[in-house]
């Protein structure tokens, strides 16, 4: 018998597959309406968080605001996604739209903030200071981006507070001191109660330390992405003749060596993501 004639050497016909089609994600709205309004708002002060410390927390207090006082729990990536496309991304198992790192980030080290300024949760927050800064028309963390003069006499407490925690500092320094009292944290709820503690010191949880580790990762890229942000503005800014003329053709042949790496390594990411 040969190879044809042997039924077990035939190959099976191939069962159809069924393709699975992604139904449309419904767009979820905020409670006040004004989606539009408030994903131009969101933008303007993330585009302005790389500015300094008081702008980043602003940025902080009314993603919060919008994700925790406009919409039901896990209707924020979704919304990110329709209406702020920059500040979402798509998360790696789930498939679902999430808030991007750097946001995340930022809300983070805003959360920090608050609890470190008297605030145990955003609930109790959004439940206060907010509701009052709402009252004077300075919601969405404007009471902390106006003149003193403008803020109502109740709110000066609060600003005044984050202020000493976060002026003068950076984003890196923050978290440095929020680990340092996270790992000092003795379950009382004083967060600031013991000090000196150092770095990968005995008592801490495998669970404790891995979150540490993917705060101070989740920071240290956010950071990057700053950077990166702020080098191309320079970049589009000041690459003409007036400027770049001037400077030693070494120091450019090494930025375009430098360029055309990176751009390089953001070709392999985008085919690797195909």
């Amino acid at each position: 018998m040969n190879e044809k004639q042997n039924p077990q050497n035939q190959t099976a016909p191939a069962k159809p597959v069924k393709m699975q089609v992604a139904r449309p994600l419904k767009v979820p709205t905020l409670r006040s309406g004004n989606d539009a309004e408030a994903a131009e708002q969101l933008s303007h002060l993330f585009d302005g968080a790389h500015n300094g410390m008081r702008k980043i927390i602003a940025l902080g207090v009314f993603a919060w605001e919008l994700k925790v006082g406009q919409l039901k729990h896990g209707q924020f990536g979704a919304w990110l996604a329709a209406h702020c496309p920059n500040l979402s991304e798509i998360h790696s198992t789930t498939q679902k739209p999430v808030s991007s790192r750097a946001l995340r980030g930022y809300m983070d080290l805003t959360k920090n903030v608050l609890e470190s300024a008297g605030y145990a949760t955003i609930g109790k927050f959004l439940g206060s200071a907010a509701r009052l800064a709402n009252d004077a028309n300075l919601g969405h963390g404007q009471f902390l981006l106006t003149e003193a003069k403008n803020v109502p006499e109740k709110l000066m407490p609060i600003r005044d507070k984050i202020f000493e925690i976060v002026d003068g500092k950076t984003q890196k320094q923050l978290f440095v001191e929020f680990k340092q009292a996270n790992e000092d944290d003795d379950g009382s709820g004083d967060r600031h109660k013991k000090r000196g503690r150092l770095k990968g010191s005995t008592g801490l949880t495998k669970e404790m330390r891995e979150k540490a580790a993917q705060r101070q990762e989740e920071a240290r890229i956010a950071e990057l992405e700053e950077t990166t942000k702020e080098t191309a503005k320079f970049l589009l800014e000041n690459a003409d003749a007036k400027n770049f003329g001037a400077i030693d053709p070494k120091i450019l042949a090494k930025l375009c060596e430098a360029m055309e790496t990176a751009q390089g390594f953001a070709k392999r990411l985008e085919t690797s993501r195909k």
